[in-house]
């Protein structure tokens, strides 16, 4: 499909009249490398004088092009930029003055939702921003590239590329990392204060030994490399679940807000440094962010596999496509060791992981010990490990060198282990809202991925990442693993699994890939996912649908959103497919205000002073309800055209159709479907679908919003009847569906019915005529054959008469007389012709 087909769609709807007027800028190539009109055109690519004068008209086009995106661009980052240090102001002027203590009135919790609002408000125009920002600069690379292909030539796209993008005021260079990390800080900020108050009251009985708990309580007091041994070397529960995405770079900005919205992330050990709060300048914050993005959430990480290849590859070709997903009581892990290291300096080693998950060896030493330790001819004493104390009265032998000892010990007893591969990453990590004792969900996230089998010998160094990439192979994707346990809810991969934004593949190991790109074991196959990375991964948006304005509702449209109203959530997370209004907010299912559930006062006596109403303007467009006196003609939009005399013909038609029998089946599917719409009247309309991130689906639950999951004592009596309606509704409308689906199965059984006795009467009809024509024109010396056919050919005739009647009267529909009148009518005509044929045989003899 053509780019400038689907550039709406790609792009934000909302924000199409800024896109890149790609259409024109077509336009202007054709015309002018297409003969026929009326322009001097000159050879491709030898510098002609009209080519040159059009080179220089397309170039301040397209600049213009670009200098006006470049503008609105930058001026909506901005526009967030300080929504979110508003927002934050009033979080902190609201922090200072709320009440002390766990219970918080509910008029500060209603403010703390009205903002927990706006800043999924924001999060979610972030999330437009990256879109649009994406949209646009595969919009100015295809016009590119259409230009040097019908022109030939590279060197306006050169100059373009010199002058214009690579400019670091051009919105190709706007990095949205500092937007991304200004909502990361102005959620922490919102968030602290009751993540404290539920965790004060969560209760204690989570079981360390489940792996909930292990993860959980890794979560709390350690570190972000146990953090990562943890969720690796823990296997599986009885309801846990794994699942793995491919995520373009362009989609990055966007998945990172969606994860946001329904998880936080893990907290540091340390405080970051490279980033400003909020409240600082918008110049530091920004030349902060552009020097690395996402510096001060992401954490370099590293793995190095210790295994033989081919005995690595043995094990791989035996494992299943979704043992590491869904298998409970496993390790996902191949190889028969590993080792893991953050930029804090730390590392772990996990040996012997072919046996059971607690008979697993773990060390800690530090980064810049482990090519030694690794290398059994090095002396343990040679490396001055910490964790390692001389055995001695004063230095006793702790529990850490004593499994620094035993790890040394199982390297050495097992020569054939050694490092294969290693591979690099960038990591942010992510635990849910919503963990307990019951269940609980992780992520991490690793962009910039790259492997190499030689990783081993740079990490002795302190730049050891810059140096591992000389000679590395780069994955293309940033890799995103979701960890589910116990009874979490599981929207969120419910609504991964129904977005364009990432591509999950089942199965996907980044261990065996990295042996696979960099070892090419004898004895392993490729894996199923490799022709999956040669292709792109980014899928087309679903398409956003037009929902068509009411008359009655274009003055309440315009007002601003207030509490209680559908401005100002209280659920905390926007719907990914809720579209952007106007105003550059996007709408979102809340819940009423709190207010509305206290306890009402008495009415005063004195009547209230009406309000005045609001001055209007006529337009063509004004409903005829609205006003007192008027004459309107109504013409119904949706109504069918027809042409003069269509009325009599359908009804001839139906008149037809009853007479042989034939059942309106499109007419009873018409009016089942408009009874079901019928029905749903009174039930909420689902929300349009937004700017095309998420498609809405029905199998897809609604996600639930932070603050309905920590204050449910404030929930509106009223929303248990209408999810109990609900409900039932759903149950009459999969009622209604199960029905429909029945009929039309005993519609086409009817119907081939049908069909099997008419072929039997027609084929009877055939053979009669075959033997016909054999007795008219039989020769006395084949007597005796043409006696045979025609005897044979008559009782077969018979039998299918016979077929044809008995299957008519097994349909369960009611058949017209007439229908039942030519049956019956052929069946005997074919009988009696029969009858001629044996009488003329048996004259014969």
């Amino acid at each position: 499909m053509k780019y400038g087909d689907t550039l709406r769609q790609r792009s934000t709807p909302e924000w199409a009249h800024y896109n890149i007027d790609y259409d024109y800028l077509k336009h202007l190539i054709k015309h002018q490398t297409t003969s026929g009109t009326s322009k001097a055109l000159s050879i491709p690519g030898q510098g002609g004088s009209s080519e040159i004068a059009f080179g220089g008209t397309f170039y301040r086009d397209l600049k213009a092009q670009h200098d006006r995106i470049n503008l609105f661009v930058r001026s909506k980052s901005g526009e967030i930029q300080r929504r979110l240090e508003h927002i934050y102001k009033g979080l902190k002027r609201l922090q200072s003055r709320r009440a002390h203590g766990n219970r918080l009135p509910a008029s500060i919790v209603e403010k703390f939702a009205k903002i927990d609002a706006d800043v999924n408000k924001a999060g979610e125009e972030i999330r437009a921003l990256s879109r649009f920002q994406v949209a646009q600069r595969t919009g100015f690379r295809k016009i590119l590239k259409k230009y040097r292909r019908w022109t030939k030539d590279a060197e306006l796209e050169r100059q373009f590329r010199s002058e214009v993008t690579s400019s670091p005021t051009s919105f190709y260079q706007l990095d949205l990392g500092y937007l991304l990390d200004q909502y990361i800080e102005v959620l922490g900020a919102l968030r602290a204060r009751f993540d404290a108050a539920s965790a004060s009251e969560s209760p204690n009985g989570v079981r360390p030994s489940s792996p909930t708990g292990r993860i959980a309580q890794t979560c709390q007091d350690g570190s972000e490399l146990d953090f990562d041994v943890a969720l690796s070397l823990t296997p599986l529960g009885p309801r846990g679940s794994k699942a793995t995405y491919w995520i373009h770079p362009d989609y990055i900005v966007e998945v990172e807000v969606l994860l946001l919205q329904h998880m936080r992330i893990t907290a540091t050990s340390s405080p970051p440094t490279t980033r400003d709060s909020p409240e600082a300048t918008s110049l530091r914050r920004m030349s902060s962010a552009t020097t690395d993005r996402f510096l001060s959430r992401e954490d370099g990480v590293g793995l190095l596999i210790l295994d033989h290849p081919e005995s690595f590859a043995i094990k791989q070709n035996a494992s299943s496509l979704g043992s590491g997903e869904d298998t409970a009581g496993t390790l996902t892990v191949k190889a028969a060791g590993n080792a893991r290291w953050t930029s804090s300096g730390d590392a772990a080693l996990a040996l012997d992981l072919e046996k059971s998950p607690e008979d697993v060896l773990t060390a800690k030493v530090d980064r810049k010990h482990l090519p030694g330790f690794l290398d059994t001819y090095v002396p343990l004493a040679e490396l001055n490990l910490r964790s390692v104390q001389a055995n001695d009265e004063s230095h006793p032998t702790t529990d850490t060198s004593a499994t620094v000892g035993a790890a040394r010990q199982w390297l050495e007893g097992h020569e054939g282990v050694r490092p294969i591969v290693g591979i690099c990453s960038k990591r942010t990590r992510f635990m849910g809202l919503q963990n307990n004792g019951a269940g609980g969900m992780w992520a991490t996230l690793d962009r910039d991925v790259f492997m190499n089998s030689s990783l081993h010998e740079n990490l002795s160094t302190e730049d050891w990442m810059s140096a591992g990439r000389t000679g590395s192979i780069s994955f293309p994707y940033a890799i995103l693993e979701i960890r589910k346990e116990g009874a979490h809810a599981s929207a969120l991969i419910q609504t991964l699994d129904h977005s364009h934004l990432v591509e999950r593949v089942r199965g996907f190991s980044l261990q065996a890939q990295a042996v696979w790109a960099c070892c090419r074991p004898m004895a392993m196959s490729a894996p199923i996912w490799t022709p999956l990375l040669e292709k792109d991964i980014r899928k087309l948006p679903p398409t956003t649908k037009r929902e068509r304005r009411k008359a009655n509702s274009t003055t309440g449209s315009s007002r601003h959103s207030a509490p209680g109203t559908p401005g100002a959530s209280t659920g905390g997370h926007s719907s990914p497919s809720t579209p952007l209004h106007d105003t550059s907010a996007t709408s979102v299912e809340e819940a009423p205000p709190l207010r509305a559930f206290r306890k009402k006062r008495k009415s005063s006596a004195v009547p209230e002073q009406a309000q005045p109403e609001q001055q209007r303007y006529w337009n063509e467009y004004d409903n005829p309800e609205d006003e007192d006196e008027g004459y309107y003609i109504y013409v119904d939009p949706d109504a069918e055209v027809k042409f003069p005399g269509q009325e009599l013909f359908e009804g001839l038609a139906k008149q037809t159709r009853r007479l042989f029998g034939i059942t309106e089946h499109a007419e009873e599917d018409s009016c089942a479907s408009s009874a079901e719409s019928s029905d749903g009247e009174d039930s909420p309309v689902n929300p349009p679908n937004g700017y095309g991130t998420f498609a809405s689906s029905d199998a897809t639950p609604r996600t639930q919003g932070y603050f309905s999951g920590l204050f449910r004592k404030y929930h509106d009596p009223q929303h248990d009847i209408e999810a109990l309606l609900s409900q039932r509704r759903e149950t009459a409308r999969e009622h209604r569906s199960l029905l429909r689906e029945l009929e039309d199965r005993r519609h086409k059984a009817e119907t081939t019915k049908l069909y099997f006795y008419t072929t039997c009467l027609a084929m009877a009809l055939v053979i009669d005529a075959l033997l016909g024509t054999m007795v008219m024109t039989s020769r006395k010396k084949e007597v005796g054959v043409v006696d045979f056919v025609v005897m044979l050919g008559t009782v077969i005739n018979l039998i299918l008469g016979v077929i044809a009647i008995v299957s008519m009267q097994l349909r369960r529909k009611n058949l017209g007389w007439a229908h039942r009148g030519v049956v019956y009518v052929v069946f005997t005509a074919n009988v009696v012709v029969d009858i001629l044929f044996s009488i003329w045989v048996f004259r014969g003899f």
